[in-house]
């Protein structure tokens, strides 16, 4: 088990948490959207950098 995987659970806990409240905001509130979108985004790159990190260093286990 990669020694990151309590960071990987958290953010993709953290992002469905945003996106259940993207579909709670009030769809005029675009600010709160805007906000909500920006913090998923910011996730996306977190979690895609994190795996292609693991996925390097997987190649060494071997």
């Amino acid at each position: 088990m990669p020694p990151s995987k309590a960071i990987l659970i958290s953010w993709k806990t953290k992002k469905a948490n945003i996106q259940e409240a993207m579909n709670t905001v009030d769809g005029s509130d675009y600010g709160k959207l805007s906000d909500l979108q920006k913090q998923n985004d910011e996730l996306d790159v977190k979690i895609n950098d994190k795996m292609e990190r693991w996925e390097y260093l997987s190649q060494f286990d071997n």
